[in-house]
């Protein structure tokens, strides 16, 4: 009887150092350009949900209000929701509300572009791939009009997906328990930015699911799965369009 063929091992990583600072540059050279006026004083990014004058409420400061928040803006007031400790509100704690009203769209599309480039980097392919795609994740008309909207956090889930399903592919070559609990991790991080976006997590445990379909030859389990991780993509995205936002460059920046 024929011995089983072992598992496929996952493509190997090549160093690509040069190429991600190459993308850094690149991203901080684009994203400067286009959101120079944040530099000046009298500008801030537009934000929808989230705008200058909600933010420098005291009853939403940061880090108090991840211990709970009461609005008393009107009569004695109510409760409002309590912020998740995301990545986000812990970018909230270091920078002042203006500070944060002026950079972090910026700022969650180079760390997307990053993940972008992390992931790709564990699929396998040549490092300066990995920057076109990183380039393409940071730039691309979807993401981007998000984050010019003031939906910034809906950036970080992204960005956080992205480091999930890398981590699944790392814990295909070696310390698998380790990466695996990073990518849960990444998942949660994913949930609590995504906010009413989080269902892209779903994307993430259909990878995990197929990931160990063909590392273990289970090609009938693959042929189960793959029909319900497309069903869930699809349910995903047309959820996504009808939340979609127009980007119109005469309407990113307010002045005071």
């Amino acid at each position: 009887m024929a011995n089983p063929l072992p598992p496929a091992a996952a493509p190997p990583v090549q160093n690509g150092r040069a190429a991600f600072l190459a993308l850094l540059a690149a991203l901080v050279a684009v994203l400067a350009f286009l959101f120079a006026k944040s530099l000046l004083p009298e500008y801030v990014v537009f934000a929808n949900d989230g705008p200058l004058g909600a933010t420098s409420a005291t009853c939403g400061r940061m880090p108090e209000g991840m211990f709970g928040v009461w609005n008393d803006l009107n009569w004695v007031g109510n409760d409002g929701v309590a912020s998740a400790p995301s990545l986000s509100n812990l970018i909230a704690i270091v920078l002042s509300p203006v500070a944060m009203a002026k950079f972090i769209v910026p700022i969650s599309l180079l760390l997307l572009g990053c993940a972008a480039w992390v992931f790709f980097r564990q699929c396998g392919f040549a490092p300066w791939v990995c920057s076109v795609g990183g380039l393409a994740a940071a730039l691309n008309g979807d993401r981007f009009s998000v984050a010019a909207w003031g939906l910034s956090i809906w950036v970080m889930g992204t960005a956080a997906v992205f480091l999930a399903l890398a981590a699944l592919l790392a814990a295909t070559r070696r310390r698998a328990l380790a990466f695996t609990l990073l990518a849960g991790f990444a998942t949660g991080l994913g949930v609590m930015e995504g906010f009413d976006t989080g269902a892209i997590s779903r994307h993430t445990r259909c990878f995990a699911v197929c990931s160990n379909a063909q590392t273990t030859h289970s090609a009938t389990w693959l042929h189960l799965v793959w029909p319900i991780f497309q069903a869930g993509a699809s349910k995903c995205q047309t959820a996504e369009n009808g939340r979609r936002f127009e980007f119109s460059r005469g309407r990113i920046f307010l002045k005071s």
